[in-house]
């Protein structure tokens, strides 16, 4: 345990209010499809104590930490990796004896925890932490994306073995703030680049091509997502890195699809997470998703819906044939779905569906943000059916996702809120409905010393895979990769190692120490550790500590008190804003300060108006309102979306009204949009038609709509074209309209 000080653990701030850590500054390259990574983070002590600031972030899940240095002043500290309780112990005695003391440990996979131990008044000090990433084509892109908050997670943090210390806070009131300069080498340096998260710059020398953001600082409030594409991918690739006493060497081939690909049918479940955590953008992509999936069923598939959030909901007590009916009835179960069911209780659908025996896929919609995972993965992992991910949300729980999809022979998607959900749909269902490459043999020139391969759920049409080998002495010859394609296509490819790129790093190298973690989980706890501390990896069982002793005057004479650096709240997460269709100035603005600033603000929004024809037209609503407010047993109201609903209204014009409230008054209750729009429509042509005891409710109401007054404009100009027969929106197939 890390020592107490002499008040109770909490939140102590520094003076006015300000967070410990002042700024993080993330500077990186990507060469081909290997990412290296430097995260500066500065921690300043504006206080007059001695603290103890701790900050739980995290980092990519699949990220190798390669070094860990401190800046003082003019001197620098290099990181040592050691076991995790001598680390521990070495921390406490450090903090005791007054040093300054700093200890990064891994707390799950992709989440960390900074100590800084004894940092005094007016104190500053810098940590950099590096870290590598091998990045797979998929379909032509690259997706680098690189986590800079936690979202609030269901469960116990506890019982995933977390001190109170550790688990990370949220609040409405952090400020974190991070800068990005991202460089683009080799064949990378022409692609086209798009961040679906930030607005980006781009800029090209002849060194490469150079990305920063479009303004110099960004709120850490959401995933920083870049997408690489290029028409003309390599289609194979290898290194050389140096290690201890000899070389690792690496190859990827991409698995370009065949021409011909039989479609299988399959027995599914899908699962749609709509515990409130999913509120807002979330539930929006993810209902999208399900209605995507549900349209590319055939009728020899059978398959069942089961939403999930502290209970669940089925569509059928077992999988139903995929005909005209069934998926009529499961969408118009799809469309009413929200994220009102309560805590993320994953297990219950998962069980559920596990349950009936002809299930063999399931795809699962969640933002993954529970604590307890771990069992869950294993279960699945016994259970011989395959998982295929979604991760939605701008902070999703990536390890948990990825893992039950990687455990389970399935694979995973993530999905942001401004990327296009229906194409992870339709990659996870190619991947369910086609036969995955089969047969894979690599040969390696020479004798090498031992070989990795990928796992098997990475071997989908589609995807990038790294085979590993070591040597002795550098190896030259050519690498051969064969596999089954099916319908007699075979794969027949290969690299020469004399086209292979050397990495220039003395052993072992980042390449040796990227192989020697993805070796780690196959041994056993003493080996594993063993080569933990060979090659310095941080893991589950060793820590980076640095211990800068101070001399006897400098040495703090109190212990600590703790400080505990907040992370800023997921960007929607929740319904807590949208960040779906923003303009770019918004992006830097969080979600409390924009929820109160956007009726002031002159930003404008990118709203969808493509609704199209419908059968339900003005006229028909308003009959059916008139109809319901002469049947008293029918329960006439107009106060939530659901009344609207019932009385015919089309759900993409429900969806226009939400979009427009969540931009112009987020804060608004339910029954200020409902009233809103009904107010807009009575002042219509068409609306005159209302009976007049509706006329006179909504009259009453509208002196409540004063605050409201961008509210009204804006539902104003949406239906401002409105007639008997249509909505006044545009044709279906018509470009949106940019307000």
């Amino acid at each position: 345990m890390i020592i107490e000080a002499s008040q109770p653990r909490g939140n102590y701030f520094t003076d006015q209010g300000r967070s410990v850590l002042e700024q993080v500054t993330i500077a990186g390259e990507i060469d081909n499809l290997l990412s290296r990574v430097s995260i500066v983070q500065e921690y300043v002590n504006h206080s007059d104590d001695n603290i103890e600031a701790v900050y739980t972030f995290p980092l990519p899940m699949k990220a190798i930490l390669t070094s860990l240095e401190v800046a003082v002043g003019e001197r620098k500290l290099l990181g040592v990796v050691s076991e995790k309780y001598e680390a521990r112990n070495q921390y406490e005695d450090g903090i005791t004896a007054g040093d300054r003391v700093i200890m990064l440990e891994e707390l799950t996979s992709g989440m960390y925890s900074m100590n800084v131990g004894n940092l005094q008044a007016g104190e500053k000090v810098t940590i950099t932490l590096n870290y590598a990433e091998l990045l797979r084509w998929h379909d032509g892109c690259l997706r680098f994306s690189l986590p800079t908050t936690i979202a609030p997670r269901y469960g116990d943090p506890g019982a995933a073995g977390l001190e109170d210390h550790q688990v990370p806070e949220i609040s409405l009131l952090a400020e974190n703030r991070f800068s990005l300069r991202l460089k683009l080498r080799g064949q990378l340096k022409n692609a086209e680049v798009v961040s679906p998260s930030h607005q980006i710059f781009m800029q090209k020398d002849a060194d490469g091509a150079v990305i920063s953001l479009g303004r110099r600082q960004a709120f850490m409030d959401r995933d920083f997502i870049c997408l690489i594409k290029q028409a003309d991918i390599p289609e194979r690739m290898a290194m050389i890195g140096y290690d201890f006493n000899g070389y690792v060497a690496m190859a990827s081939f991409f698995l370009k699809r065949p021409e011909e690909v039989s479609r299988q049918p399959r027995n599914l479940s899908l699962l749609i997470d709509c515990s409130g955590s999913m509120g807002g953008d979330s539930i929006t992509l993810a209902r999208r998703g399900l209605i995507e999936a549900l349209s590319l069923l055939e009728p020899q598939d059978r398959f069942n819906l089961i939403a999930f959030g502290s209970s669940t909901q089925s569509l059928h007590r077992k999988l139903k044939p995929a005909n005209l009916e069934n998926l009529a009835l499961a969408k118009r179960f799809a469309r009413g779905l929200e994220a009102d069911m309560g805590g993320t209780e994953i297990g219950l659908a998962v069980n559920q569906a596990l349950a009936d025996a002809q299930t063999r896929d399931i795809i699962l919609l969640t933002d993954g943000e529970v604590w307890q995972g771990d069992a869950l993965i294993e279960k699945a992992e016994k259970s011989g059916r395959r998982f295929f991910t979604i991760g939605i949300g701008s902070s999703a729980n990536e390890s948990f996702v990825r893992l039950l999809a990687e455990k389970t022979g399935g694979a995973c998607e993530m999905v942001s809120p401004n990327e296009e959900i229906k194409e992870a749909i339709i990659t996870q269902t190619q991947r369910i409905f086609s036969p995955a490459c089969r047969n894979l043999a690599i040969a390696w020139p020479g004798r090498p010393a031992t070989v990795e391969a990928p796992l098997n759920s990475q071997s989908f049409f589609g995807n990038t895979l790294f085979f590993f080998a070591e040597y002795q002495e550098k190896p030259t010859g050519t690498v051969s990769l064969t596999a089954d394609y099916g319908h007699d296509q075979k794969l027949q490819t290969q690299i020469d190692l004399a086209e292979a790129s050397l990495d220039s790093e003395s052993g072992p190298g980042t390449l040796a120490r990227i192989y020697r973690s993805s070796t780690l989980a196959f041994k056993d706890d003493a080996a594993a550790l063993e080569d933990a501390l060979k090659y310095q990896l941080i893991t589950k069982k060793t820590n980076y500590l640095i211990i800068d002793e101070r001399c006897q005057e400098e040495k703090a004479d109190t212990l600590p008190l703790f400080s505990r650096v907040e992370n800023m709240l997921a960007a929607g997460w929740g319904g807590n804003g949208t960040v779906m269709s923003e303009c770019v100035e918004s992006y830097y603005t969080p979600c409390f300060i924009r929820r109160k600033l956007v009726e002031e603000s002159n930003i404008r929004y990118s709203i969808p108006l493509s609704i199209g024809a419908s059968n339900a037209t003005p006229a028909d609503f308003i009959e059916c309102c008139n109809r319901r407010r002469s049947k008293p047993w029918l329960g006439f109201k107009m106060e939530t979306y659901a009344e609207l609903l019932a009385c015919r209204l089309p759900e993409p014009v429900l969806e226009l009204i939400k979009s427009i409230a969540k931009q112009y008054a987020p804060l608004a209750a339910e029954k200020i949009v409902v009233l809103s729009f009904l107010s807009v429509l009575a002042q219509t042509q068409v609306g005159s038609k209302f009976d007049r005891k509706i006329r006179h409710i909504i009259s009453s109401g509208q002196q409540s709509l004063f605050l409201y007054i961008q509210l009204s404009t804006r539902m104003t100009e949406a239906f401002a074209k409105i007639s008997r027969d249509d909505w006044g929106m545009a044709s279906a197939g018509q470009t949106e309209h940019n307000l």
